[in-house]
Protein backbone atom coordinates (compact mmCIF):
# COMPACT_ATOMS: atom_id res chain seq x y z
CA UNK A 1 0.00 0.00 0.00
CA UNK A 2 1.25 3.49 -0.83
CA UNK A 3 2.62 5.60 1.99
CA UNK A 4 0.24 8.44 1.13
CA UNK A 5 -2.73 6.08 1.60
CA UNK A 6 -1.43 4.91 4.99
CA UNK A 7 -0.95 8.49 6.20
CA UNK A 8 -4.36 9.63 4.88
CA UNK A 9 -6.16 6.64 6.41
CA UNK A 10 -4.44 7.10 9.79
CA UNK A 11 -5.87 10.63 9.99
CA UNK A 12 -9.23 9.77 8.37
CA UNK A 13 -8.51 11.96 5.33
CA UNK A 14 -9.47 11.46 1.70
CA UNK A 15 -6.62 9.54 0.04
CA UNK A 16 -7.69 10.25 -3.55
CA UNK A 17 -5.99 13.66 -3.75
CA UNK A 18 -3.56 13.31 -0.86
CA UNK A 19 -0.48 12.63 -3.01
CA UNK A 20 -0.84 15.81 -5.06
CA UNK A 21 -2.08 18.04 -2.23
CA UNK A 22 0.44 17.21 0.51
CA UNK A 23 3.59 15.80 -1.18
CA UNK A 24 6.70 17.74 -0.06
CA UNK A 25 9.21 18.65 -2.81
CA UNK A 26 8.37 15.68 -5.04
CA UNK A 27 11.48 14.33 -6.75
CA UNK A 28 13.89 16.18 -4.44
CA UNK A 29 13.89 13.80 -1.47
CA UNK A 30 14.95 10.16 -1.26
CA UNK A 31 11.83 9.22 0.67
CA UNK A 32 8.26 10.24 -0.18
CA UNK A 33 7.59 12.97 2.37
CA UNK A 34 4.30 14.73 3.03
CA UNK A 35 3.73 18.07 4.75
CA UNK A 36 0.65 18.24 6.96
CA UNK A 37 0.16 21.21 9.24
CA UNK A 38 3.39 21.82 11.18
CA UNK A 39 4.70 18.27 10.67
CA UNK A 40 6.37 16.18 7.98
CA UNK A 41 5.32 12.55 7.56
CA UNK A 42 6.85 9.54 5.82
CA UNK A 43 6.25 5.79 5.76
CA UNK A 44 8.92 3.09 5.85
CA UNK A 45 10.52 0.42 8.02
CA UNK A 46 13.40 2.80 8.85
CA UNK A 47 13.44 6.53 9.53
CA UNK A 48 14.02 8.64 6.37
CA UNK A 49 17.56 9.95 5.82
CA UNK A 50 16.25 13.25 4.44
CA UNK A 51 16.68 16.18 6.85
CA UNK A 52 13.59 18.37 6.50
CA UNK A 53 13.04 19.71 10.00
CA UNK A 54 13.60 18.34 13.48
CA UNK A 55 14.80 14.70 13.88
CA UNK A 56 12.45 11.95 12.69
CA UNK A 57 10.49 10.05 15.33
CA UNK A 58 7.84 7.36 15.24
CA UNK A 59 4.30 8.73 15.27
CA UNK A 60 2.20 7.60 18.29
CA UNK A 61 -0.51 6.04 16.09
CA UNK A 62 1.14 3.04 14.37
CA UNK A 63 -1.98 0.86 14.12
CA UNK A 64 -2.70 1.13 10.39
CA UNK A 65 0.98 1.24 9.39
CA UNK A 66 1.75 -1.93 11.37
CA UNK A 67 -1.17 -3.67 9.67
CA UNK A 68 0.79 -3.23 6.44
CA UNK A 69 4.19 -4.17 7.85
CA UNK A 70 5.68 -0.69 8.00
CA UNK A 71 6.03 2.35 10.28
CA UNK A 72 4.75 5.93 10.26
CA UNK A 73 7.40 8.62 10.87
CA UNK A 74 6.99 12.26 11.85
CA UNK A 75 9.42 15.20 11.88
CA UNK A 76 8.41 18.47 13.51
CA UNK A 77 8.85 21.50 11.31
CA UNK A 78 11.64 23.81 12.49
CA UNK A 79 10.21 27.01 13.98
CA UNK A 80 12.04 29.30 11.57
CA UNK A 81 10.79 27.47 8.48
CA UNK A 82 7.07 27.53 9.24
CA UNK A 83 5.41 29.11 6.21
CA UNK A 84 2.69 31.71 6.44
CA UNK A 85 -0.73 30.08 6.10
CA UNK A 86 -1.87 29.84 2.50
CA UNK A 87 -5.13 31.63 1.65
CA UNK A 88 -8.17 29.43 1.88
CA UNK A 89 -9.03 27.91 -1.46
CA UNK A 90 -12.61 28.29 -2.66
CA UNK A 91 -14.39 24.99 -2.73
CA UNK A 92 -17.83 23.48 -2.83
CA UNK A 93 -19.35 21.55 -0.01
CA UNK A 94 -21.81 18.81 -0.78
CA UNK A 95 -24.66 18.30 1.63
CA UNK A 96 -26.39 14.98 1.12
CA UNK A 97 -28.86 12.70 2.87
CA UNK A 98 -28.65 8.94 3.22
CA UNK A 99 -31.47 6.59 4.12
CA UNK A 100 -31.14 3.14 5.62
CA UNK A 101 -31.81 0.90 8.60
CA UNK A 102 -29.76 -1.02 11.12
CA UNK A 103 -26.20 -0.12 12.06
CA UNK A 104 -24.89 3.03 10.37
CA UNK A 105 -21.79 2.29 8.21
CA UNK A 106 -19.47 4.57 10.19
CA UNK A 107 -16.40 3.78 8.08
CA UNK A 108 -18.11 5.70 5.25
CA UNK A 109 -17.46 8.88 7.25
CA UNK A 110 -13.75 8.41 6.61
CA UNK A 111 -14.17 6.98 3.12
CA UNK A 112 -16.23 9.95 1.90
CA UNK A 113 -14.61 12.51 4.25
CA UNK A 114 -18.04 13.50 5.53
CA UNK A 115 -19.54 14.47 8.86
CA UNK A 116 -22.94 14.88 10.49
CA UNK A 117 -24.78 18.18 9.98
CA UNK A 118 -26.69 18.38 13.27
CA UNK A 119 -26.57 16.90 16.77
CA UNK A 120 -29.59 14.78 15.84
CA UNK A 121 -27.61 13.29 12.95
CA UNK A 122 -24.72 12.50 15.32
CA UNK A 123 -27.15 10.67 17.61
CA UNK A 124 -28.63 8.81 14.65
CA UNK A 125 -25.18 7.66 13.54
CA UNK A 126 -24.37 6.39 17.04
CA UNK A 127 -27.76 4.71 17.54
CA UNK A 128 -27.41 1.14 18.83
CA UNK A 129 -29.88 -0.88 16.76
CA UNK A 130 -28.86 -4.33 17.99
CA UNK A 131 -32.09 -4.69 20.00
CA UNK A 132 -34.39 -3.00 17.47
CA UNK A 133 -36.51 -4.41 14.69
CA UNK A 134 -35.20 -3.51 11.25
CA UNK A 135 -38.24 -1.43 10.28
CA UNK A 136 -38.00 0.55 13.51
CA UNK A 137 -34.37 1.49 12.84
CA UNK A 138 -34.91 3.03 9.39
CA UNK A 139 -33.87 6.70 9.42
CA UNK A 140 -32.42 9.62 7.47
CA UNK A 141 -28.97 11.03 8.23
CA UNK A 142 -27.83 14.42 6.85
CA UNK A 143 -24.12 14.72 6.01
CA UNK A 144 -21.63 17.17 4.48
CA UNK A 145 -18.42 16.56 2.56
CA UNK A 146 -15.82 18.62 0.70
CA UNK A 147 -14.65 15.59 -1.28
CA UNK A 148 -14.27 16.79 -4.86
CA UNK A 149 -15.94 13.73 -6.40
CA UNK A 150 -18.82 13.77 -3.91
CA UNK A 151 -20.25 10.80 -1.97
CA UNK A 152 -19.64 7.28 -3.30
CA UNK A 153 -23.13 6.07 -4.14
CA UNK A 154 -22.25 2.46 -4.96
CA UNK A 155 -20.34 1.94 -1.71
CA UNK A 156 -23.17 3.39 0.38
CA UNK A 157 -25.55 0.96 -1.34
CA UNK A 158 -23.20 -1.96 -0.57
CA UNK A 159 -24.00 -1.31 3.12
CA UNK A 160 -27.74 -1.16 2.44
CA UNK A 161 -27.92 2.65 2.60
CA UNK A 162 -29.00 4.90 -0.25
CA UNK A 163 -28.28 8.54 -1.10
CA UNK A 164 -31.70 10.17 -1.41
CA UNK A 165 -30.72 13.83 -1.77
CA UNK A 166 -27.60 15.89 -2.53
CA UNK A 167 -27.01 19.63 -2.94
CA UNK A 168 -23.92 21.67 -3.78
CA UNK A 169 -23.24 25.05 -2.22
CA UNK A 170 -20.13 27.31 -2.27
CA UNK A 171 -18.05 27.64 0.83
CA UNK A 172 -14.46 28.12 1.89
CA UNK A 173 -12.36 25.35 3.36
CA UNK A 174 -9.18 25.68 5.39
CA UNK A 175 -5.85 24.25 4.49
CA UNK A 176 -4.57 21.59 6.86
CA UNK A 177 -2.16 24.08 8.47
CA UNK A 178 -4.86 26.70 9.01
CA UNK A 179 -7.18 24.09 10.49
CA UNK A 180 -4.58 22.84 12.96
CA UNK A 181 -3.66 26.40 13.98
CA UNK A 182 -7.31 27.43 14.41
CA UNK A 183 -8.34 24.69 16.82
CA UNK A 184 -9.23 26.09 20.26
CA UNK A 185 -6.77 25.32 23.01
CA UNK A 186 -7.82 22.52 25.34
CA UNK A 187 -9.06 23.82 28.71
CA UNK A 188 -6.63 23.46 31.60
CA UNK A 189 -7.47 20.37 33.68
CA UNK A 190 -9.01 21.00 37.08
CA UNK A 191 -6.74 20.06 39.99
CA UNK A 192 -6.74 16.32 40.70
CA UNK A 193 -9.48 15.65 38.16
CA UNK A 194 -9.22 12.89 35.55
CA UNK A 195 -9.78 14.35 32.07
CA UNK A 196 -11.08 12.30 29.15
CA UNK A 197 -12.39 12.86 25.67
CA UNK A 198 -15.94 14.28 26.09
CA UNK A 199 -18.82 11.96 25.21
CA UNK A 200 -20.89 10.73 23.63
CA UNK A 201 -18.64 8.08 22.11
CA UNK A 202 -19.50 5.69 19.30
CA UNK A 203 -17.92 2.68 17.65
CA UNK A 204 -17.47 1.93 13.98
CA UNK A 205 -18.84 -1.17 12.30
CA UNK A 206 -17.17 -3.95 10.37
CA UNK A 207 -14.13 -6.10 11.20
CA UNK A 208 -11.93 -3.24 12.45
CA UNK A 209 -13.76 -1.66 15.40
CA UNK A 210 -12.69 1.81 16.51
CA UNK A 211 -13.95 4.01 19.35
CA UNK A 212 -14.51 7.64 18.30
CA UNK A 213 -16.13 10.69 19.85
CA UNK A 214 -18.89 12.34 17.81
CA UNK A 215 -16.86 15.51 17.19
CA UNK A 216 -13.86 13.42 16.25
CA UNK A 217 -15.65 12.25 13.14
CA UNK A 218 -16.07 15.89 12.11
CA UNK A 219 -12.48 16.80 12.87
CA UNK A 220 -10.96 13.81 11.15
CA UNK A 221 -9.12 12.81 14.31
CA UNK A 222 -7.49 9.50 15.08
CA UNK A 223 -9.76 7.13 17.06
CA UNK A 224 -9.78 7.14 20.86
CA UNK A 225 -9.14 3.39 20.85
CA UNK A 226 -9.28 0.35 18.61
CA UNK A 227 -10.80 -2.99 19.60
CA UNK A 228 -8.78 -6.11 18.88
CA UNK A 229 -10.24 -9.54 18.26
CA UNK A 230 -12.97 -8.86 15.69
CA UNK A 231 -11.31 -10.60 12.79
CA UNK A 232 -13.21 -13.90 12.69
CA UNK A 233 -16.66 -15.20 13.57
CA UNK A 234 -15.47 -16.72 16.85
CA UNK A 235 -14.24 -13.47 18.38
CA UNK A 236 -16.30 -10.85 16.52
CA UNK A 237 -19.27 -11.03 18.92
CA UNK A 238 -16.98 -10.51 21.93
CA UNK A 239 -15.22 -7.59 20.22
CA UNK A 240 -18.54 -5.89 19.47
CA UNK A 241 -19.70 -6.42 23.06
CA UNK A 242 -16.46 -4.83 24.28
CA UNK A 243 -17.01 -1.87 21.93
CA UNK A 244 -20.60 -1.37 23.15
CA UNK A 245 -19.37 -1.37 26.77
CA UNK A 246 -16.55 1.09 26.13
CA UNK A 247 -18.71 3.65 24.29
CA UNK A 248 -20.97 3.82 27.36
CA UNK A 249 -18.03 4.88 29.58
CA UNK A 250 -18.72 8.67 29.51
CA UNK A 251 -22.42 8.12 30.22
CA UNK A 252 -21.68 5.68 33.05
CA UNK A 253 -19.17 8.14 34.54
CA UNK A 254 -21.81 10.90 34.57
CA UNK A 255 -24.36 8.57 36.19
CA UNK A 256 -21.85 7.52 38.85
CA UNK A 257 -21.07 11.17 39.58
CA UNK A 258 -24.82 11.84 40.04
CA UNK A 259 -25.07 8.82 42.35
CA UNK A 260 -22.14 10.07 44.44
CA UNK A 261 -23.71 13.53 44.67
CA UNK A 262 -27.02 11.98 45.76
CA UNK A 263 -25.34 9.83 48.41
CA UNK A 264 -23.46 12.86 49.71
CA UNK A 265 -26.78 14.64 50.34
CA UNK A 266 -28.00 12.01 52.81
CA UNK A 267 -28.11 13.80 56.19
CA UNK A 268 -25.67 11.47 57.97
CA UNK A 269 -23.18 11.74 55.10
CA UNK A 270 -23.60 15.50 54.68
CA UNK A 271 -22.87 15.92 58.38
CA UNK A 272 -19.56 14.12 57.96
CA UNK A 273 -20.67 10.80 59.39
CA UNK A 274 -18.71 7.67 58.54
CA UNK A 275 -21.78 5.76 57.32
CA UNK A 276 -22.15 3.25 54.47
CA UNK A 277 -23.50 5.90 52.07
CA UNK A 278 -20.48 8.12 52.69
CA UNK A 279 -18.08 5.23 52.15
CA UNK A 280 -19.84 4.27 48.91
CA UNK A 281 -19.77 7.88 47.65
CA UNK A 282 -16.02 8.02 48.34
CA UNK A 283 -15.42 4.73 46.50
CA UNK A 284 -17.39 6.00 43.49
CA UNK A 285 -15.41 9.24 43.35
CA UNK A 286 -12.14 7.33 43.65
CA UNK A 287 -13.21 5.00 40.83
CA UNK A 288 -13.99 7.86 38.43
CA UNK A 289 -10.91 9.84 39.42
CA UNK A 290 -12.56 12.64 41.36
CA UNK A 291 -11.96 13.98 44.83
CA UNK A 292 -14.86 14.84 47.17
Amino acid sequence: MRGSTIIATTFCMDSSGFESDYRYHAGHTKAAIYSLGDDYFAVGKNAPKDVVGQPWEMHPDQWFAEKHGTKLWRARMAVEEKPAPAPAAPAKKIRFTVSGFGAFPADMLCYDSCYAVTAEDVASIALDTSEMRAKDSRRLVHLETTKFSGPTEARWESFGWKIVDAAFFPSAIQTAGEYLDSRPAAPAPAPEQTQHTPGPWQHTRGDFLSICDSDGVKRGCAPIARIAGGYNAETRAEARANARLIVKAPEMRDLLREAADYLSCIPETAAGGDDDAGKLAKRIRDAIGEKP
